[in-house]
């Protein structure tokens, strides 16, 4: 990533580690909508060149080299803000630089999604230990969502997108957690490792010079303090992106996230922004469902105590055996109640 990006990841970071800010549920947070508001105030009038950068992302005798789950890539946006700075001699902070890209596709379709309790409850007590591959996200609903993490003190939510870079063909999963004190980014590089390894390679010394890279015990110490809020945002997000979650509007409601289309104008084509937040209600299919057994077997050998398996992620085929339909899903195993009987 860049040093912009490196600098300001461990200046905040290491206030959540430090706990230099002590969170209350009394302090101010900015709502989703407000950081939007910011950003466009600073920067307004940005839609052209951001509609501009995304019809080049999709048109075909253009190698942008993006993802589809990507808006536009790392390197677009960045030219954006340096385009537009020179123009309007105006500046931004360099937290605005680094969010610029997940608020600015978060515009177009505004979507905040909220877990019921149960289902929040038992992924906050199964952290994800896998590999953080883009094929675990690449079915995120929208270009860039905002999950709601309700019962927490240090954060009213996150953003989440995809970021990617074509000049070092690498993808990250870009965490924005909404504090008291600000935005805080959590960038973790896609691949076959583990969050942690994701999460260092993230600010490797090979992808960014900074000035911390003298002090790797301190940088080495930030991220193990934030791993397990890292494993808990990404937990939420690769269920979120799972073939089972059920996502409503509201009970009964049909609607689905899609992602906004090009419109046809006099002046050309355009990307028009969502005119409001859409609240969209996470749920899973009645098959993973978990039912609470009351009554249950004795500690016989044979027949063991009832225990909750903990829940976790797995790699399920799909498809007739040889078919070009046959693909690999990942599936949320739901806790499951061993050795339990109906009630």
């Amino acid at each position: 990533m860049t040093k912009i990006y490196s600098e300001t990841f461990v200046t905040t970071a290491t206030k959540i580690a430090n706990q230099d800010c002590v969170f209350s549920l009394n302090e101010r947070t900015l709502s989703p909508v407000e950081h939007l508001n910011k950003l466009i105030k600073k920067l307004p009038n940005v839609g052209k060149k951001v509609t501009d950068e995304y019809i080049k992302k999709i048109d075909p005798n253009i190698d942008v080299g993006c993802p589809k789950s990507v808006f536009i890539n790392f390197e677009s946006c960045i030219n954006i803000i340096k385009d537009y700075i020179s123009s309007n001699e105006s500046s931004i902070s360099e937290i605005d630089r680094i969010s610029f890209s997940t608020l600015i596709s978060w515009r177009y379709t505004q979507g905040t999604y909220h877990f019921s309790d149960e289902t929040f409850a038992k992924l906050s007590n199964t952290p994800f230990d896998g590999m953080v591959t883009i094929e675990r996200i690449q079915n995120i609903p929208e270009w860039s969502v905002y999950i709601k993490t309700p019962h927490r003190n240090d954060m009213d939510g996150f953003f989440a997108s995809i970021d990617y870079q074509k000049q070092n063909n690498k993808t990250y999963l870009k965490l924005l957690l909404n504090t008291p004190f600000g935005l805080t980014p959590i960038p973790i590089q896609l691949g076959d490792w583990t969050i942690e390894e994701g999460l260092k390679l993230s600010f490797s010394k090979e992808s960014s010079t900074n000035r911390y890279s003298s002090n790797q015990p301190h940088f080495d110490r930030v991220c193990r303090e934030l791993l397990p809020l890292a494993k808990f945002c990404t937990s939420l997000v690769i269920n979120l992106c799972t073939q089972e979650s059920i996502v409503k509007a509201q009970e009964n409601e049909a609607t689905q996230p899609i992602r906004p289309q090009l419109k046809k104008t006099k002046k050309g084509f355009k990307l028009f922004p969502s005119n409001q937040p859409k609240n969209w209600f996470v749920e899973k299919s009645n098959s993973n469902k978990v039912v609470q057994i009351k009554d249950y077997q004795g500690g016989k050998h044979k027949s063991p105590k009832c225990f909750t398996r903990r829940g976790f992620y797995r790699k399920q085929w799909v498809g007739a055996r040889g078919s070009i339909e046959r693909k690999q899903e990942i599936r949320w195993i739901s806790p499951t109640i061993v050795n339990g009987v109906a009630a």
